[in-house]
């Protein structure tokens, strides 16, 4: 049958004689009578061709107005979020997933992430758990909608509690399928976010026009004959290409074509050629569609990837939409046999194509298809590749093409389809030529021909119509120019004597359940406690549980709140034990712990309560306490016992008896206690009870009894036990409530009454003594300003007259001089200016002058200005009217140094006195290693100024800070190396040897920080901490100079989004410095190692670091010095009561004699020779005997010197040194002595 005007849409095919193959399956090849044709058919019938769109596949988009998509067959899939709402204060999120544009059949199974979910009942409602073991613990809520034309959603939800709100009545959503999703916010069900929603659906019902019997295609050997063309309610689910093909061509969201517009037959035809075929017994490979298109394709590509499904042809003529599938159609009688086109059809030139390129050769398809086996749970899969049997044909080079199936989700279908394209594209002769109207108005696109011509040798060779098209309807003679491609049946063969599938190796068999081996078993709780450095004790419990099996794991969750509060403290264990602390003693609280992986995967708690427990042990008990007697008190000591490290203090507990009540008097936390107020000559007894910082006491130690002193009679009264003790306290003495510079009875009474408040060891006033000198300063107790912390305005200086047993009048001062004390405590008296053998003072403050009678002074070490003994006293030493500061040993010995005044003289004695000035050298940073550096040299003096002493150095070093912690469970930052410096040298030319060696430790990295942000790191002592990321995910900032690095940032909060911590930021390097006095040293050298910075935390999850640690870094500074020490001579200058004598020519010295300096200082002698031999003068240090001839001297003048007339040589002679003349006769001798 002729179809004229025909459009084509074709799984593969070839246009024209010269035209080259295409390897595709569903790619529109059009061919038609002329340009009417395409702009009244083609432009017509497929509308819309400028949209685009694409399937979202397992995805979850937010979109109010996105395109709908068609659901064929049975898939997998994510949706359109076209509502979303928040209710209850955030607590609940209402969402519609929109899957299908359109009602669909039915929706079966439900995945969260990627699996399968059951519920508390049926197939919808509360979500319970996942396949996988995940619990979403009936915080996810699902119901179901196919879309049906009698749906109501609002009447459907309205028995449900905590329903979205912000809906009405009107919304039904008929004709859209969708899930209601509601999601209770809990931060553990939810901890990695808002989860993907899919579900499998069975997609749109179709009209099938063999269940119809008004059809001409009806077929009632399928048992149904009720479909209708107009009225879709008649309609039922199916996934055959075929009738989605037709569907889409008749639906308003495709091409809109009339119902009576489809070529029915051809349609119950390509469902036959679709049906699965090859050996008995093959593997169930019939071409289907299951998929889902989007309405924002153009209708052309949506109908080329329908076509993949079934490698068919589309095309229109005659006023309908024909359809072919992928299989082989024998040739019509009236075009095969002796019936072949030959060359009387043929009425123009023969174009042949016998061999394509090439690079247009395929011989191997490849690609991908949607698996939707139960393993493959519809993800993208490679299906295995098709090949020709020998590439030898292509000289064994492999051409290969990516195809891509994305309606196909069974792999034997997968692969009949590869297979089709790849042999079909191979048969590569093709012909064009102008046909006359006989034989070739008879045929359509799609039929198969035989042709015989045998100047190309073929007989009766088979020939698809790939191209028709008429011409000559312009009054020329008409004809039909065919565009043929070379076919055979073995090319649409599947299998020929076995079946030729090829299961598919899922990728998920092998790896097996990542989320697998993450439960927690073995959890147990042990409660202890342990004291601090402070004594006190800290709660605290240790958890631990069998390691998990899973290889992925990154660390294990602890949680932990008291059991009366809501939310959990959280933190990470890398391993199977933690240790919590501090807890609250006696409170009880819920643990959990769950394992993560690397992937994020998290199993399910485990859970246990534990009470935390306090230190319970009481210290150990006393035994019986000392008591010393004093004047109206008693001192209870405790000085044996052995303190706990928890000690807080002692309870001292009286009673007046032996076998009495003993009560509770005081504490004390050191090791004693005194009792005071005490009446004398009596006998008290005392009992202890050790107590601890947990309030722990011991039992009452063994009684122990003391008898209060007499009390004092005066200056001249009894002897005490020990010498007299004065203690000052420049304390105010507080008057109660009364103007203490009034001068009435009233005011003295109260003044007497504070005073004896203010001094507990006299009983009455009359107790002072008479010649005793007391002064007060008497302050009212309702003074304002002196409430507030300032100087008073009601207050009173006075002094005690024993003669009148009273105060003295009102005064603001005090005479001078005066010793102003508001609580004196004697154990014999208080007497005279508060003379005493002894006065202990925290603080002793002199307003004018210290009088040291003979023999007085300060003394540190020494008891006398003559002790021998090393120390220091300053002083008058006895026996004379002098002052002196001496220190070391004295008395006339050896190292007796010191300065004596006297009115005399000032005597300073062995003084070491230097001259010149000291400097610093410039300031030395180190930020790179030094080895051996030169501090001083072998004289001890600067290397780079050998004028300068080298006098000491200063160091100061820090360590490599520590990096901040990553991300979000990410690593901790690495801890940061020690620096170090060295100095060596020799001291008094000994050897070399070591004469500091420190170590500056490095910072530790970073852990979990308190915030989402992070935190910053640790300021060193040369550089501030590098800053927190202070964002989400953001990386933290590098330290310097030894400072840490800062913490990555966690996860902000948000809407169903938990925070997560973030970073803390590296410790800083610890910071060491140090002087050295390098005096007397030679050979120093100075070593300096120094620390790396500690790096940065990563997070596998979000590739965020803390930032790194600071390196260590180290200065130094040379301290140098041009002071020189001047020595004083013992002896007078030379010159100072000298003369000159002359004792040439013979006067009183010859030649060849040995003369001495015996005067008591140094003398100089000079010598002028004659003209006779050579001859020289030497000279010898101060001994007692006389050299023997010029044995031991030093020559001064030699021959050649002193030998010529009127030559001179001179020396210096110490005191008890000689000298000795020879060789020459002397002219001129003159000494000065």
């Amino acid at each position: 049958m002729a179809v004229v005007g025909a459009a084509v849409l074709s799984a593969v095919g070839v246009t024209g004689a010269s035209a080259g193959v295409t390897y595709a399956v569903g790619v529109a090849v059009v061919a038609t009578v002329s340009a009417v044709a395409i702009n009244a058919v083609v432009q017509d019938k497929l509308k819309g061709l400028n949209q685009t769109g694409k399937s979202r596949g397992l995805t979850n988009n937010i979109d109010p107005v996105g395109d709908f998509e068609l659901v064929y067959g049975e898939v997998r899939k994510g949706g359109l979020i076209t509502y979303a709402e928040v209710s209850s204060d955030n607590v609940y999120l209402h969402r519609f997933l929109v899957l299908a544009g359109h009602e669909v059949d039915s929706i079966g199974d439900i995945y969260i992430q990627d699996e399968i979910v059951s519920f508390a009942s049926g197939s919808e409602g509360y979500v319970t758990t996942g396949a996988g073991g995940t619990n979403w613990n009936q915080k996810v809520y699902i119901k179901k909608f196919t879309g049906s034309p009698t749906q109501n959603i609002y009447s459907d939800l309205q028995s449900l509690s905590n329903k979205p709100t912000d809906i009405t009545s009107s919304f039904k959503g008929q004709g859209i399928a969708c899930l209601y999703i509601r999601m209770e916010y809990d931060a553990d069900t939810f901890s990695g976010g808002i989860p993907l929603f899919t579900a499998k659906v069975r997609g749109k019902k179709v009209y099938d026009p063999r269940k119809d019997s008004t059809s001409s295609a009806y077929d009632n050997s399928l048992g149904v004959s009720t479909h209708r063309t107009n009225n879709p309610s008649t309609w039922q689910y199916s996934d055959e290409p075929a009738l989605a093909v037709r569907d889409y061509l008749t639906s308003d969201f495709g091409v809109g074509a009339e119902q009576t517009a489809i070529d029915d037959d051809m349609i119950a035809t390509a469902i036959a050629d679709c049906a699965t075929t090859g050996v008995v017994g093959s593997q169930e490979n019939s071409f289907k569609i299951n998929g889902a298109l989007t309405t924002g394709d153009t209708p052309q590509s949506t109908l080329n990837a329908m076509m993949t499904t079934l490698n068919g042809t589309l095309f229109y003529g005659q006023g309908k939409w024909r359809l072919l599938a992928g299989a082989y159609r024998s040739p019509d009688a009236a075009v095969s046999g002796s019936n072949a086109f030959g060359y009387d059809d043929i009425i123009s030139d023969i174009g042949v194509s016998t061999r394509f390129s090439r690079r247009d050769t395929v011989n191997t398809i490849r690609g991908t298809f949607i698996d939707g086996s139960a393993e493959g749970r519809y993800i993208p899969t490679d299906y295995p590749e098709q090949q020709i049997p020998s590439l030898s044909e292509d000289n064994g080079q492999q051409s290969v093409l990516d195809l891509e199936l994305a309606l196909t989700t069974n792999s034997a279908t997968a692969q009949r389809l590869a297979k089709q394209v790849l042999f079909v594209g191979r048969e590569q002769i093709s012909i064009s030529a102008a046909f006359t109207l006989e034989k070739a108005f008879s045929v359509q696109v799609g039929d198969t021909i035989e042709l015989t011509l045998d100047r190309y040798g073929w007989t009766q060779k088979q020939f698809k119509v790939m191209g028709w098209k008429m011409s000559g309807l312009d009054g020329s003679n008409p004809v039909v120019n065919l565009n043929l491609q070379e076919t055979s049946s073995t090319v649409y063969q599947w299998s020929i004597s076995a079946d030729e599938y090829q299961a598919i190796t899922h990728n998920n068999t092998s790896l097996g359940d990542n989320t697998a081996g993450l439960a927690i078993s073995g959890l147990a709780a042990t409660t202890a406690s342990s004291l601090q450095t402070d004594g006190t004790s800290m709660s605290r419990v240790i958890l631990s549980w069998s390691a998990v099996s899973n290889a992925q794991l990154r660390h294990y969750e602890v949680q932990w709140k008291p059991s009366s509060l809501s939310n959990y403290a959280s933190t990470i264990a890398p391993n199977n034990a933690i240790e919590i602390e501090p807890l609250t003693a006696g409170t009880t609280y819920n643990f959990r712990v769950r394992a993560i992986t690397v992937n994020d995967n998290a199993g399910a708690y485990a859970t246990i309560n534990a009470t935390a427990v306090t230190d319970t042990t009481a210290p150990s008990t006393p035994s019986a306490p000392t008591v010393t007697a004093g004047v109206k008190q008693l001192e209870v000591s405790w000085q044996g016992y052995s303190f706990p490290s928890d000690f807080a203090s002692m309870e001292v507990h009286h009673s007046t008896t032996s076998s009495g009540t003993y009560s509770l008097i005081g504490t004390s936390a050191g090791t004693s206690l005194v009792h005071g107020g005490l009446t004398q000559n009596t006998t008290h007894y005392y009992k202890l009870k050790a107590k601890d910082f947990s309030g722990n006491i011991s039992g009452f130690s063994a009684k122990g009894n003391g008898t209060v002193a007499a009390d004092v009679q005066g200056p001249q009264g009894p002897a005490g036990q020990s010498g007299l003790i004065v203690t000052l306290n420049g304390s105010d003495i507080i008057v109660n409530n009364i103007d203490p510079r009034g001068n009435t009875s009233t005011v003295q009474t109260a003044l007497n009454t504070a005073f004896l408040a203010a001094n507990p060891l006299l009983s009455q006033m009359s107790d002072i003594p008479d010649d005793a000198v007391v002064w007060a300063r008497f302050v009212n107790s309702a003074d304002t300003e002196y409430a507030a912390g300032r100087a008073p305005t009601q207050f009173s200086a006075r002094k005690w007259v024993y003669a009148d047993q009273d105060w003295t009048d009102n005064s603001g001062t005090f005479e001078n001089p005066a010793i102003f004390s508001p609580l004196v405590i004697a154990e014999e008296a208080v007497v005279n200016h508060q003379s005493a053998l002894s006065i202990t003072a925290q603080q002793l403050t002199i307003g004018q002058n210290i009088n040291y009678l003979d023999g007085g002074g300060w003394k540190i070490g020494k008891t006398s200005y003559s002790d021998t003994a090393d120390g220091l006293w300053i002083g008058n030493p006895a026996g004379a009217s002098e002052f002196a500061l001496a220190t070391g040993a004295n008395a006339g010995s050896a190292n007796e140094h010191g300065i004596l005044f006297d009115i005399n003289q000032t005597k300073l004695i062995n003084p070491t006195i230097m001259s010149g000035t000291g400097s610093v050298q410039t300031a030395v940073t180190v930020t790179s290693n030094i080895s051996n550096v030169a501090i001083s040299n072998s004289n001890g003096k600067l290397p780079s100024n050998t004028s300068l002493p080298v006098t000491g150095i200063s160091i100061e070093a820090v360590g490599g800070g520590g990096g901040g912690k990553g991300a979000e469970y990410g690593n901790n930052g690495s801890n940061g190396t020690n620096t170090s410096y060295v100095l060596t040298g020799r001291y008094l030319g000994a050897s070399s040897a070591t004469i500091i060696s420190v170590t500056a430790a490095g910072g530790a990295g970073g852990t979990t920080a308190t915030a989402w942000y992070g935190s910053a790191g640790e300021n060193s002592a040369f550089a501030t901490g590098g800053a927190a990321a202070g964002v989400s995910f953001g990386d933290g900032y590098d330290g310097s100079k030894g400072s840490g690095g800062g913490g990555a940032g966690g996860r902000q909060p948000a809407t169903f989004t938990s925070s997560t911590v973030g970073g803390a930021g590296g410790s800083a390097g610890v910071h060491a410095s140090d002087f050295v006095d390098l005096t007397g040293y030679t050979h120093v050298y100075l070593t300096i190692t120094l620390g790396s910075g500690g790096a940065g935390g990563a997070s596998a999850r979000f590739s965020k670091f803390g930032g790194d640690g600071g390196d260590g870094e180290a200065n130094y500074q040379i301290q140098t010095s041009s002071l020189e020490q001047v020595y004083l001579s013992p002896y007078e200058p030379i010159g100072v009561g000298q003369t000159w004598t002359n004792f040439g020519n013979g006067s009183g010295r010859s030649n060849s004699v040995h003369y001495r300096n015996t005067t008591d200082k140094p003398i100089a002698v000079n010598i002028g020779g004659a003209d006779g031999g050579p001859g020289a003068l030497y000279v010898w240090n101060s001994q007692s005997s006389t050299p023997s001839g010029t044995t031991g001297s030093i020559t001064v003048g030699g021959s050649g010197h002193i030998n010529v007339y009127e030559a001179y040589t001179s020396a210096i002679i110490p005191v008890g040194g000689w000298y000795y003349l020879t060789g020459t006769t002397d002219r001129v001798w003159a000494e000065l002595r």
